[in-house]
């Protein structure tokens, strides 16, 4: 396998967006399923593009940007959740 920092970023930002699109709190099936199939999508095509001897592979700029766009994303869905239940709590007493 050639490994380089394509690649590893690609399977990396695929990681996230699966496990991202898994465990969004207040988000349909829907966009569950969409945030993880990109998320499969790129692993895949990095470990497709890790095994070739040859060619050229484009990758999109894009995978540098999606592990940090999508932590802050779930970090942000996890507050609003975490405070909506904490308010909920609080008017029950």
């Amino acid at each position: 396998m050639n490994w380089s920092v394509w690649e590893v970023f690609s399977v990396i930002s695929g990681l996230i967006m699966a496990v991202a699109g898994v465990v969004m709190p207040d988000t349909s099936f829907r966009e569950r399923l969409s945030i993880s199939g990109v998320g499969i999508g790129f692993v895949v095509y990095g470990f497709y593009v890790a095994n070739q001897t040859s060619g050229t592979f484009e990758f999109p700029i894009v995978i540098f940007f999606v592990p940090v766009v999508a932590l802050v994303y779930v970090g942000i869905q996890a507050y609003e959740w975490w405070t909506k239940s904490d308010a909920e709590e609080t008017t029950r007493d």
